[in-house]
């Protein structure tokens, strides 16, 4: 066994199966340039219309000059020989993703020549690690398509509870408290019942997008059903979480939403939203009360006239 060889059947042996095509990469290209001496790996991707060009641990970079050109003239140059001679270094090449529309081509050089065992090797390495690689992507595109609502894209329910579950273990572990708002479209059955359902659907398309446009991406967003949505918030003072209610409120007294109507075509409705807010732990101990009582605001702050925010605190402190 060669000394490449025995470096490679190590890697091997400690090297995790990771689910994310980034991380396996950055595995391997840190094997191959500090124990096997090449230069650092790139993937070169080929789609029908453009030449994209990424360094497997940093973001998205188009190369410019030199060094695209070198690349796309190994690629013409590759015929399934894994290796190419070019420019007084061997340059490796392995297909990736080969039978798709986007072909990925893994390539880094070396000043000297690999055996041919170590890239036989690296190739069924290789084959089987962005198999399974793949197999993952599709797993997760399965489990990404169960928590999200198909109307809104929003999460749905199923996520809502799973996501409580987490938020109250970091309070039980961190004392992290988060707050709950429990938000619900004002006389949408009456828009449903008159304009058609597609009108409601478009509505509640446009809703989701306000509700994403105003908050922060660390704040998380679910559709509960119908036309109620919930938002979590965490670790945020009282003033701020009623702050973000008001300002959602605005937002939407604000804003024309368009839609197709059975009854007038094309037309802008005017939309408000009443919100319920509930803070565990000083609200509620479990995500049945929390969702319970924020629900319960909602309701107040309907009876209280519609197109507004009610806190359970407040409420409880003047009874």
């Amino acid at each position: 066994m060669t000394e490449d060889e025995r470096k490679f059947l190590e890697f091997v042996c400690h090297f995790d199966h990771y689910e994310s095509e980034t991380a396996m990469l950055f595995h391997l290209q840190s094997f191959l340039v500090h124990t096997l001496s090449t230069n650092p790996l790139i993937v070169f991707e080929r789609g029908k219309s453009h030449s994209k060009w990424r360094l497997s641990w940093k973001k998205d970079t188009t190369c410019r000059g030199g060094e695209a050109g070198t690349y796309q003239h190994i690629i013409k140059k590759f015929h399934n020989s894994k290796v190419v001679s070019y420019d007084n270094s061997f340059f490796y090449i392995f297909k990736l993703e080969g039978q798709t529309a986007q072909k990925k081509y893994l390539i880094f050089s070396r000043e000297k020549s690999l055996e041919e065992r170590v890239v036989f090797f690296l190739s069924k390495f290789l084959e089987t690690s962005y198999r399974n690689v793949l197999k993952f992507k599709v797993i997760g595109g399965l489990s990404d398509l169960v928590y999200h609502d198909d109307v809104t894209g929003l999460y749905n329910q199923r996520k809502l509870h799973k996501d409580l579950d987490e938020a109250i273990r970091e309070f039980q572990l961190y004392g992290i408290h988060f707050f709950v708002l429990f938000l619900d479209i004002d006389r949408f059955k009456n828009i449903n019942d008159k304009h058609g359902h597609l009108t409601g659907t478009k509505l509640l398309l446009h809703m989701a997008d306000l509700l994403k446009e105003t908050l922060r991406e660390s704040d998380l967003i679910y559709r509960y059903g119908g036309d109620e949505f919930v938002i979590i918030i965490p670790n945020i003072p009282l003033e701020m979480a009623m702050s973000i209610g008001r300002r959602i409120l605005n937002t939407a007294k604000a804003r024309r939403f368009s839609a197709w109507s059975n009854i007038a075509g094309e037309k802008s409705f005017k939309l408000s939203v009443s919100i319920g807010v509930a803070c565990l732990p000083y609200d509620a101990k479990t995500k049945e009360d929390i969702l319970d009582i924020a629900d319960k605001m909602m309701y107040e702050a309907k009876g209280k006239g519609r197109g507004q925010v009610c806190y359970a605190r407040e409420l409880f402190s003047r009874d």
